[in-house]
């Protein structure tokens, strides 16, 4: 057994760890030290002692190198200088550094890591201040180039107002905070660095091969063709990248392993032009494999992609037999010491696992394909072989990631992998020989584009069928362990059946029935919520609730949501922050939760309204619940065909109206009349919904948008009714709301705030904090406390809990 597979496997399994569990790195230190003593002493360098410090050693020093990256991260000086910055209400800075990575364009901004070398003083000198900064340019500000050097003027901001998913992400790349400099003059280049020269070198090659594809393609082939070869250096139109997401087929939109073996493959078939010379082919190509991976901008995929590719050019010069698992596992291990985290980004994660599908899976099931079939035949078949072993491993890890699933994927693949792979040979013939002379453009352009327009309708065929787009709960780890072993024990059951080996055959056949049965179980008969309990998610300047309640044994919980915060709008670009899939999709699909027995609709403005959008659209919906109110916004008429093109069924939000869900779950609408929606036009805060959810013997009362009139209204007309144990703050908390006599009616005990952090309106206001300290209620602020759950248990005091 390679010395690489043990080694690979502790080294990931100190990184999981470390990620789960902090302890101090001086006993990794010396556990690493221990293991590689013991690893030198073992006679021979084999045996079990070899074996035992090899694993040690392993796994100690990846627990040492993630805890250690997690220090430096806190150590970062430009951190601290924008914390202290902010504390002190300077914003404004100058900054000198060096272009770290190509600008991606994204909404008419250029984005790009500036490595941030210093800072200059309000006295005017320069300090040193080291960092990573992500720079967002003004508005049809022109880019700089990767390597140039610097020096920007313009406001700093920490990560804390993002996306806790995104802000992960950035804090995992060492990056302190964000840049904006100043639209007048955006920045100064002082010179560039010759470090970066391999990077400049790619980034002028991608813009002249680009020019190529913009003149003689056109979109959207030229958007195809420059993502297929460059990744995501290259922007794709929103809907066309979802429909190769839909298809299951947007990995050939990534550079991958599939790339560089495609180009490998051409230029070694070329080298029979050198005699086969396998040190000139090293030669000319692990150069080449250098600059393609500086043309691409790196990436996950393309890193392992390369490394894989050089060892595959080493093994050939040096006459030894190539072996892809080994090489996939040194490439593993050459990315998670260089970044501790690499493995476990999604890009990583079903990279390898593909590979890994492919590498184990396809020998033992090829002999099923009978040899005495016609050559075509056989091609599908091993086609189809081939993309059921990659894709049935990153079903789990897609599921977990991203929430969907495309059952269409491997079918799809079968017509469009080939296309590709003819598409990006011609494609890079047609961009690098078509810069050097415009004849061979005129002679290569059209097969490419006929290549791609078959490509293209393939992907938007497939997308466009049933099971393309499938929404999934996240599965937990027991269950994407049971899948796993189902389907290690097919596939050895499979190769056992093959081999004659009936004893084998009958264990991994039980292995993978028992392992598909407990999957099934687990699905069917998710353990429900014990408490009913109310989420109130941070989602900006906002509101957004999820309520969850039990209604017994044999009975599924009934699940409302109401709200969604606001949405990044029509204009926004495709990676625009909306808190309906980036903050409540992912708490939905945390707790396995696909369907939705109703959503309401509190009140048709953006920052109630927009959020929801994405649950109507996607998830299953019993019942839709509104004012029915049109303000006239883009957002409520894609509400209403949302509702209509689903078949949802709708109901007006009135007073009088009273939902029972499931049996335990109580949903009294208090507000508003009837009349009063005649009043909506002159304020639309007056008619916002306000109802009482109860369950058991405790109460939330949701008061909306409502102002002060309002509650003087439900105050006169509803007295005792409106009194319940927790309430959740009319209009995030503004003066004009949360009167004396409407807390006195509700006397809650607790009272939960939803409003952005650092909002321009100054929510909530401190009048209304007041009002409900001096009533002796426990405020919770979704600006300060993150997402707020309050649990109501059938006995017992209502509870809450903060992130």
């Amino acid at each position: 057994m390679p010395v690489v597979y043990p080694l690979a496997i502790c080294y990931l399994l100190g990184l999981v760890a470390a990620s789960r569990w902090s302890w101090n790195p001086a006993v990794s230190a010396c556990c690493a030290v221990a293991g590689a003593a013991l690893l030198l002493s073992a006679p021979g360098r084999r045996g079990r002692a070899f074996l035992a410090g090899l694993c040690l050693a392993g796994f100690f020093c990846a627990a040492l190198a993630f805890h250690l990256d997690a220090r430096i991260y806190e150590a970062i000086p430009m951190r601290r200088h924008i914390e202290q910055s902010q504390a002190a209400g300077r914003r404004l800075c100058a900054v000198r550094g060096v272009a770290r990575t190509a600008p991606l364009v994204q909404d008419g901004r250029a984005r790009f890591d500036l490595q941030a070398q210093s800072v200059r003083s309000p006295s005017g000198e320069w300090r040193p201040m080291p960092g990573r900064l992500r720079v967002v340019m003004p508005a049809g500000a022109p880019a700089p180039r990767v390597g140039d050097i610097l020096q920007l003027e313009g406001s700093l901001s920490d990560l804390d107002r993002l996306d806790p998913d995104v802000a992960a992400g950035l804090r995992r790349r060492h990056v302190a905070g964000f840049l904006f400099p100043h639209p007048a003059a955006p920045f100064e280049r002082l010179g560039e660095a010759p470090v970066f020269f391999l990077f400049r070198l790619g980034e002028t090659l991608r813009m002249r091969i680009g020019a190529v594809y913009s003149t003689r393609l056109g979109e959207p082939y030229a958007a195809v063709m420059g993502r297929m070869a460059f990744g995501q250096a290259w922007r794709t139109p929103r809907e066309l990248y979802d429909a190769f997401r839909r298809a299951g087929t947007v990995h050939v939109l990534v550079v991958s392993g599939l790339h560089v073996s495609v180009l490998l493959g051409a230029f070694l078939w070329i080298a029979v032009l050198w005699k086969n010379n396998p040190w000139i082919s090293l030669a000319v190509l692990a150069p080449g494999l250098l600059v393609f991976f500086a043309m691409t901008g790196g990436g996950p995929s393309v890193t392992r992609a390369v490394i894989m590719g050089l060892v595959f050019l080493a093994a050939l010069a040096a006459g030894r037999e190539y072996h892809a698992l080994p090489s996939l596992c040194w490439a593993g291990l050459f990315m998670s010491c260089a970044d501790p985290h690499a493995p476990f980004q999604a890009g990583t994660q079903m990279s390898f696992l593909a590979c890994l599908g492919i590498m184990l899976g396809y020998p033992r099931l090829a002999p099923l394909i009978p040899s005495g079939w016609p050559r075509a035949a056989r091609w599908v078949a091993r086609t189809l072989l081939v993309s059921l072993c990659a894709q049935i491993p990153l079903y789990p890890v897609v599921a977990w990631h991203f929430h969907k699933v495309s059952l269409v994927s491997i079918v799809s693949n079968v017509a469009a992998v080939p296309l590709a792979m003819a598409a990006l040979v011609s494609g890079f013939a047609l961009g690098v020989l078509g810069a050097l002379w415009g004849g061979f453009a005129v002679v290569l352009a059209p097969v490419v584009k006929g290549l791609l327009w078959l490509l293209i309708g393939a992907v938007r065929l497939f997308a466009a069928m049933p099971f393309s787009d499938i929404v999934t709960a996240r599965p937990s780890l027991p269950e994407i362990a049971l899948y796993a072993a189902a389907a290690c024990g097919a596939v050895m059951a499979a190769d056992a059946w093959l081999k004659g080996r009936d004893r084998t055959l009958t264990g991994w056949m039980l292995c993978a029935c028992a392992g598909g049965v407990a999957l099934a179980w687990s699905f069917a008969f998710r353990t429900p919520p014990q408490h009913a309990r109310v989420t109130f998610f941070e989602v900006g300047q906002g509101d957004s609730a999820l309520i969850e309640a039990p209604c017994g044994r044999g009975r599924a919980p009934v699940r409302v949501l109401v709200d969604g915060g606001g949405g990044p709008g029509e204009d926004a670009g495709p990676d625009a922050f909306d808190p309906g899939e980036r903050v409540i999709a992912q708490a939905l699909f945390r707790r396995g939760i696909a369907r939705l027995d109703a959503v309401i609709a509190t009140h048709p403005e953006e920052d109630h309204l927009d959020g929801l959008l994405w649950s109507l659209e996607h998830l299953r919906v019993d019942r839709m619940v509104d004012l029915g109110f049109d303000p006239g916004s883009a957002g409520y008429a894609r509400m209403r065909r949302a509702v209509e093109s689903r078949r949802i069924p709708y109901t007006l939000a009135r007073e009088g109206l009273v939902l029972r869900a499931g049996g335990c779950l109580l949903l009294e609408f208090l507000h508003p009349p009837h009349e009063f929606i005649a009043l909506a036009e002159r304020n639309p805060n007056e008619v916002s919904t306000v109802f009482k959810m109860r369950f058991a013997d405790k109460s939330v009362l949701f008061a909306g948008d409502i102002e002060d009139w309002a509650e003087e209204m439900l105050v006169q007309k509803a007295g005792n009714a409106l009194r319940s144990d927790a309430l959740k703050i009319p209009h995030h908390g503004s003066a004009t709301s949360s009167s004396a006599a409407f807390l006195d009616a509700v006397s809650p005990g607790v009272a939960v705030i939803s409003a952005g952090r650092g909002n321009m309106y100054g929510h909530p206001h401190p009048a209304v904090i007041e009002r409900l300290e001096r009533r002796g209620v426990r405020v919770l602020r979704t600006n300060r406390h993150g997402d707020i759950e309050l649990i109501l248990p059938r006995r017992g005091p209502v509870r809450a809990r903060t992130q």
